[in-house]
C-alpha cells in the first residue's frame, strides 16, 4: 500500500534484506510502520520469501520478494565464498530490476548482506544508507577475510548504525571499526502502550478450564538456541497442578517437534505451531500468566540478549512477569525492575517450580512492574524517535544542498 505524494509525503525509504525472516523481526515491521506514519513510503525488499504469513503490508508499507535461488549445501570453503559473492551481486542486480522507476531517498540495510547490497546500490545512486544490525553475527570467524573486510567498509560508509544497546554496540564498533558517535541505540521492543487486560485466547483455543493458569513460551522452537525441549522436560515435573505450559511458535526440526509432542501427550504441555497473524499476537500473549524467554549461550548474540529479545519486550507489554536465563544482560533488567525471575543454565524442575511460586506470591505487583519496565525500556515508538530525527535531518540537509533528495533507479 502506498502513500500519495503531497504535503505530508517526505520521501521513499527501502529496507533491504538479503536473508532474514520478517516473522523473526517485528523490529523491521514496527520501524516501517512508524516511518510510514511520519510521512514516508516504505518498501521492504527481501531476497527470500521466508515468512509464514505473519508479516503483512500496511498503510504506506509494501513488501517485495525478489527471485533469488539458493543452491544445495557446499562442501568446499571456496565454493561457499564464491556463491556468497555471486549471490550478493545477483541480489543487487535483481534489486535494480525490482525497484526500477521508484524514487528513493534513503536505504536501510538489514544485517551484513543487506548492508552490503544497500551500500552498493547507494553508492551507485548517491543515496544515503544506514545499517540496522539485528544479530551479532560476523560473516567469518576470520576477521581478515574479504567478506568481513567488505562488511566493515560498508558499515564505515553508513551515515549511522542502529544497534540495540551499549554492550552490543561495543561489539559492532570493535568488529567493524566505526565511530561510537555514529551509533543510535534502539532496543528491540513492541509498539505501546502496554495493555495487561487479560483475554481467553489460549484457553478458548485449546479448551482449557477457566481456572487453568498458563506459562507461555512464544517464538522459535529450538532446543539448540532457545532450550524449548529442556523447558518442556523440566516443566512436566515442575508445574503446579493447575498450571499448563504452552509452547507456541515454529520449528524446522522434526525430531525435536516429535519429542515435544510425545511429552505433550502426557498432559500439562500444549505445543502449537498454528500461524497467528501479528495483529493477534497481543491477544495470545495476554491470555497467559507468565512468559518464558530462555536462551543458550552460543556467543555474544545470545549472551547480550537483554535489549534484543523480542519475546521479552512483548511479554512485558502485556503485563506478563517473566522467567529468563541468568545472563547479565537479562538479570540487569529483571533485577532493576523486579519484573520476573532468572534461572540458571541447569534449568531444573525445582528452579521452574520456585520461579512460579515466587511470581504467584506477589503476582499483581509483578504485573505492574512488568508494565513499568516495558514503558520505560521497551516501548518502540519512544525508542525509534531518534532514528526518525536523524533521517529527517539528513534528508533535509541533503535536499537543501542538492535542491531535491529523490533519486531514481532508471
Amino acid at each position: 500500500m502506498s502513500v500519495k505524494e503531497g504535503d505530508s509525503f517526505k520521501g521513499r525509504i527501502a529496507f533491504i534484506i538479503h536473508h532474514y525472516s520478517l516473522d523473526r523481526s517485528p523490529t523491521i515491521l514496527n520501524s516501517a510502520a512508524i516511518l510510514a506514519e511520519n510521512g514516508y513510503q516504505v518498501d521492504i525488499i527481501l531476497a527470500y520469501e521466508t515468512h509464514r504469513g505473519i508479516a503483512r503490508e500496511g498503510e504506506g508499507v509494501s513488501i517485495t520478494w525478489v527471485s533469488h535461488r539458493p543452491v544445495g549445501r557446499l562442501h568446499r570453503r571456496w565454493q561457499a565464498r564464491l556463491y556468497a559473492l555471486l549471490g550478493l551481486m545477483s541480489f543487487v542486480a535483481r534489486l535494480v530490476a525490482a525497484t526500477r522507476g521508484r524514487h528513493y531517498s534513503f536505504f536501510i540495510g538489514v544485517n551484513p548482506y543487506g548492508l552490503m547490497a544497500a551500500t552498493i546500490l547507494g553508492r551507485l545512486l548517491r543515496i544515503p544508507v544506514t545499517y540496522l544490525n539485528l544479530e551479532l553475527t560476523t560473516l567469518s570467524a576470520n576477521k581478515r577475510s574479504l567478506s568481513h573486510w567488505f562488511e566493515s567498509w560498508c558499515n564505515q560508509q553508513a551515515v549511522f548504525t542502529i544497534v540495540q544497546d551499549k554492550e552490543r554496540a561495543k561489539v559492532v564498533v570493535e568488529d567493524n571499526r566505526i565511530r561510537t558517535d555514529s551509533v543510535v541505540l534502539v532496543p528491540c521492543g513492541a509498539r505501546g502502550p502496554a495493555n495487561p487486560q487479560k483475554t481467553d485466547y489460549l484457553r478458548r483455543r485449546f479448551k482449557l478450564d477457566s481456572n487453568t493458569r498458563i506459562v507461555l513460551y512464544a517464538g522459535g522452537i529450538s532446543n539448540e538456541e532457545f532450550r524449548t525441549l529442556d523447558l518442556a522436560r523440566s516443566a512436566v515435573r515442575a508445574l503446579p497442578e493447575d498450571w499448563t505450559l504452552v509452547i507456541h511458535g515454529w520449528s524446522s526440526d522434526s525430531g525435536e517437534m516429535q519429542e515435544l509432542r510425545e511429552l505433550a501427550a502426557h498432559g500439562r504441555i500444549i505445543v502449537s505451531t498454528d500461524i497467528v497473524p501479528y495483529d493477534e499476537l497481543d491477544q495470545l500473549l495476554r491470555s497467559a500468566d507468565i512468559g518464558v524467554a530462555l536462551y543458550r549461550n552460543l556467543g555474544p548474540n545470545q549472551y547480550l540478549i537483554g535489549s534484543a529479545s523480542q519475546k521479552l519486550a512483548h511479554y512485558l507489554k502485556c503485563g506478563l512477569p517473566v522467567i529468563t536465563s541468568d545472563f547479565p544482560s537479562l538479570r540487569s533488567v529483571v533485577d532493576n525492575y523486579r519484573c520476573g525471575v532468572c534461572i540458571s543454565e541447569r534449568l531444573t524442575p525445582q528452579e521452574i517450580s520456585a520461579a512460579i511460586d515466587e511470581i504467584v506470591s506477589n503476582y499483581d505487583d509483578y504485573v505492574q512492574r512488568a508494565i513499568r519496565c516495558f514503558s520505560e525500556r521497551y516501548d518502540f515508538d519512544c525508542a525509534f524517535s531518534p532514528v526518525i530525527d536523524r533521517i529527517t535531518s539528513l534528508l533535509g540537509t541533503e535536499a537543501h544542498a542538492q535542491g531535491q533528495h529523490r533519486h531514481t533507479i532508471l
